[in-house]
């Protein structure tokens, strides 16, 4: 069996050729590789690999993003630890469209383009979230993130590791679609984690809790426009 199954959510586009030929550069070579075409978005696809998936480590990458060449050796590394679940690294790249190459490197992120777990661990959360229970068919938004909060409450914060040297570059704008009733169930069911690590980063979603009034604790609400705040004026 091998130790990663790589799965590429795709659709016939150009850009997969890169990803592809960075996987055939790996010096780890113990991997399967599954491209998944179809489902509801790309985390229904991801379920859909994910259960024929061999490997014990399951390894996201999109198909618009192309992996270092010691992307599996350096993750491999990790997992050697049995308390390790889920991994996440750095993407570099214009990933916001602005022109210009950025480094993200936050902690608790859980990107999906660069998002490693144990297919145990996958499987006991559940999967990846794909449609929030709207009953509709909706874009991706925020589950790549929700798998990790979900691994790391049900597991605890010692399954986690943020791995600075697994790096994935993304050359173009991420096609994420922000979905307004995800976003606030993304809140509401992880707001613990939200308010510590993505709000200070993310003035859309401190500015989004406020508008819609899906918040209504003061203290909370004082917080958000206080970081709001801040963001404004750091621009």
């Amino acid at each position: 069996m091998p130790f990663f199954t790589v799965i590429i959510a795709t659709k016939p586009r150009p850009s997969i050729y890169y990803t592809l030929q960075s996987l055939k550069k790996q010096t780890f070579k113990d991997f399967e590789l599954l491209t998944w075409e179809g489902g509801m978005n790309e985390y229904d696809a991801r379920n859909q690999a994910a259960r024929i998936a061999r490997g014990e480590v399951l390894a996201f990458i999109d198909d618009d993003a192309r992996a270092r060449e010691d992307w599996l050796e350096n993750a491999y590394k990790y997992f050697q630890n049995p308390e390790v679940k889920i991994l996440s690294g750095v993407v570099e790249g214009d990933v916001y469209g602005w022109g210009r190459w950025v480094r993200i490197d936050r902690p608790y992120w859980f990107i999906g383009t660069n998002l490693f777990v144990r297919k145990d661990a996958f499987w006991a959360v559940g999967g990846f979230k794909v449609d929030w229970g709207l009953g509709r068919r909706v874009r991706g938004w925020r589950s790549d993130t929700a798998l990790g909060y979900d691994v790391l409450e049900k597991f605890g914060e010692k399954s986690y590791i943020h791995a600075r040297d697994v790096v994935v570059y993304h050359p173009h704008r991420m096609q994420s679609t922000w979905v307004p009733e995800i976003e606030a169930e993304f809140y509401k069911r992880y707001k613990k984690w939200v308010l510590k690590h993505i709000a200070p980063y993310d003035p859309r979603l401190c500015d989004f809790v406020l508008r819609s009034g899906i918040e209504v604790n003061p203290h909370t609400i004082s917080f958000l426009r206080k970081l709001l705040n801040n963001h404004v004026l750091e621009h």
